[in-house]
């Protein structure tokens, strides 16, 4: 559910990055982040911000297709090697012959089957709740606030107790 508020919280985000971003970006006459900072400092503070946001997504990518490939080959029984070339080449292929537009349909199917699932395992919980419990219940079970699952835990924990004069 974490990976989900992600998705709902992208639009406000969008929104509040063009309203102060791309004026800023618009009157410094630059285009990306990369080029305000030569502009602002110099190439080499350029050239390292871009290798680090490069080192970033390039570990990113990896663990993005790992993750999966290792999962896979362990349930399916796979050699992890071809599981993760198998998950790798066709998103790199697909990457380079479709471009940004592939991409971009990519991740709108993978949104369209988050929302379904995320809908379907709400609606499969929802119709599976005994008569006798309501669906406030249902999440106060499943999402206790965090305040009462302190108490709860500091007045069930041992404390220890002093001994001798104070």
């Amino acid at each position: 559910m974490s990976v989900i508020q992600l998705y709902f919280g992208l639009p406000l985000a969008m929104i509040i990055l063009s309203v102060t971003v791309v004026p800023f970006f618009y009157r410094a006459k630059v285009f990306t982040a990369y080029e305000y900072l030569e502009k602002r400092f110099d190439s080499k503070t350029r050239t390292l911000a871009s290798l680090l946001f490069l080192l970033s997504r390039s570990l990113a990518c990896g663990v993005v297709v790992a993750a999966p490939a290792v999962i896979l080959s362990v349930v399916l029984g796979w050699n992890l090697t071809l599981t993760v070339l198998g998950i790798g080449l066709p998103a790199v292929l697909y990457t380079m012959v479709g471009g940004v537009q592939a991409v971009t349909w990519a991740d709108v199917k993978q949104m369209g089957v988050i929302v379904a699932g995320v809908a379907a395992a709400v609606t499969v919980l929802v119709i599976s709740l005994p008569d006798q419990i309501s669906m406030s219940d249902a999440l106060h079970i499943a999402a206790p606030r965090a305040g009462s699952r302190r108490s709860t835990s500091r007045s069930t924990s041992a404390r220890p107790t002093r001994s001798g004069p104070e």
